[in-house]
């Protein structure tokens, strides 16, 4: 019989996620600055690094750059679209 049990996303997972469809839902603009790393923890209530990962793969989706002291621009609202999809096929 196959294990039905719910999958556990990580947080980080869950976090780039979020922000992927805020960017994909136009709260965030192509150009616009996110916050610091370090808001993005605080506000996330995660530790620094659970921020950097999330905010990693976003980057390596090509959303996202992150500039060390200057916080992360967005790139392509397309692209976040794109993500926001997949994920949410891997996941239902």
């Amino acid at each position: 019989m196959k294990d039905t049990a719910p999958v556990k996303i990580p947080r980080y997972e869950q976090i780039a996620t979020d922000i992927a469809a805020k960017i994909a839902e136009k709260e965030y603009n192509v150009g616009e600055r996110l916050y610091t790393r370090s808001t993005l923890a605080s506000q996330y209530q995660v530790s620094a690094e659970t921020a950097r990962r999330a905010i990693a793969i976003l980057a390596d989706m090509g959303i996202v750059v992150a500039t060390k002291g200057s916080g992360v621009e967005i790139l392509s609202v397309e692209k976040a679209v794109e993500y926001v999809r997949r994920y949410q096929y891997a996941y239902t």
